[in-house]
């Protein structure tokens, strides 16, 4: 029992060690794409529009909507 602790010590000390430390950057760096999985003019590009529109403003960050129809929404959900 004795001999455990260090080595546990021990190991978490190295393990400490060799990992990098994690560095914050601001989130995020690029306009944010939100995608749309049906062809634009329909109601699920309309609400993509004003969810990214509300989005921008609360968060001060650019949203972009792209649609991306076709294959019945298979397409939209490959990206």
């Amino acid at each position: 029992m004795k001999m455990v602790r260090p080595t546990l010590l021990l190991a978490l000390l190295l393990s400490l060690s060799i990992t990098p430390l994690a560095v914050a950057q601001i989130w995020p760096t690029k306009p944010v794409k939100v995608i749309a999985v049906f062809p634009a003019g329909g109601s699920v590009d309309q609400v993509a529009r004003i969810l990214a529109q509300q989005l921008s403003e609360q968060t001060g960050q650019s949203f972009v909507v792209d649609n991306r129809g076709g294959a019945s929404g298979s397409i939209g959900t490959l990206c």
